[in-house]
């Protein structure tokens, strides 16, 4: 076990909260400021992976084992990192960040975060840095191990297990839908294309686990999402907006990311929304709609964040309206971890990063050959700001 232990407690909506393994941002903008130089010079086109007006995957390559596997670049800034969500027909709610993050040569970063809500509403947030020492990973097949948790698996089937605030969590993902990679699945932010954002979604997956706890075991059953993303980037560099919204309602799921690039890159948004109904893919869309029709007020940061909308897309055959209404379960303040010297120094030159997560209650009106009608149910809303 990490001997950096800096957080570990649970913790409810109305109190403060620990930073996610993302905050390691803040720690290479520290170490990484000249890119504040090319800010105010002209836009720079992003090489995006999909024309807009794209809403299927065309000539997209198949998706491999080893687009699961950690790369292990030797260029610096890189990350790479492994997100998992759960939601158990008993109402217990999981999900998870796992990172591996290499600065330059001497600030690197191996994290896990995770939120855990039960069906008795107790809730725990656990986030922890581990030492190399204690940090293994495997570049030509899928396994990674921080202290005692783990991923490790293949493509078709997933193993999580998560052992920590006294409970032990093991998971099984099995694909639904073939997992995708959107286009190239990649997004390029120069022209030469040598600085990218790659992700590969796993947008429908059955789970079957158990969850610990002392003697008691708990068995679960439901459903998941996935993604792998690596960067070789500093991510608030790209993005000062990121909406990540995951709904599962009734038997439709769909995914929407939405990054708003800082002002030196042109588009200023890169949406993208993920629609399956069991297990088929229904719809992707790159220029889907989205309403802001109610936000949430951080009077501590004089910040309006988006905390209520309406999600619309159009396609042949397809239509889709989603109605989603949301209550914060926490705030987290990305650069809490660093040091406070540091902490000062990037709040000098104006660099704040938060990230907010609400539950959303969903409301979605489908048409389309597989299937018609409103389905209702709960979808976890993300946004990261960055400043």
């Amino acid at each position: 076990m990490s001997n950096q232990r800096h957080e570990n407690h649970a913790t409810h909506p109305d109190h403060g909260t620990p930073a996610r393994p993302l905050r390691i941002a803040a720690a290479a903008l520290f170490l990484s400021l000249a890119f504040l130089a090319n800010a105010w010079g002209e836009p720079t086109e992003l090489q995006i992976f999909h024309p807009p007006e794209t809403h299927h995957l065309r000539n997209a390559p198949p998706v491999q084992e080893k687009d699961l596997w950690f790369e292990d670049l030797s260029r610096k800034p890189y990350s790479e990192c492994w997100y998992y969500l759960f939601a158990a027909r008993d109402g217990t709610l999981f999900f998870c960040h796992i990172n591996l993050v290499k600065i330059n040569f001497f600030v690197k970063q191996y994290a896990l975060d995770f939120n855990l809500y039960l069906p008795d509403g107790t809730r725990h947030f656990f986030a922890d840095s581990f030492e190399k020492k204690d940090v293994e990973w495997a570049t030509d097949r899928f396994s990674v191990k921080l202290g005692p948790n783990r991923i490790s698996g293949s493509l078709d089937r997933q193993q999580l297990h998560i052992e920590e605030l006294g409970y032990t969590l093991d998971l099984a993902f099995t694909q639904r839908v073939a997992p995708l990679r959107d286009g190239s699945g990649r997004i390029y932010l120069d022209p030469d294309r040598k600085d990218y954002l790659d992700i590969t979604y796993q947008p429908d997956l059955k789970v079957k686990g158990t969850l610990k706890e002392n003697d008691r075991v708990v068995p679960l059953e439901g459903w998941g999402y996935s993604d792998h993303v690596r960067q070789t980037f500093i991510p608030t560099e790209f993005a000062k907006v990121l909406y990540a919204y995951r709904a599962k309602v009734g038997e439709i799921f769909l995914t929407a990311l939405e990054y708003h690039p800082e002002p030196k890159y042109r588009p200023d948004r890169v949406p993208s929304l993920i629609v399956t109904y069991r297990d088929r893919l229904l719809n992707v869309s790159h220029d889907y709609t989205l309403q802001v029709t109610g936000t949430h007020s951080d009077e501590k940061r004089s910040t309006e964040v988006p905390e209520d909308f309406i999600l619309k897309d159009r396609a042949d055959n397809f239509e889709l309206e989603c109605t989603a209404e949301g209550d914060l379960l926490k705030r987290v303040d990305l650069l809490a971890s660093v040091s406070s010297f540091q902490k000062k120094v990037l709040e000098l030159f104006g660099i704040h990063s938060f990230s907010y997560i609400f539950e959303e209650k969903t409301r979605c009106r489908i048409q389309s050959p597989e299937v018609s009608g409103t389905f209702q149910g709960t979808g976890i809303l993300e946004v990261l700001v960055s400043d």
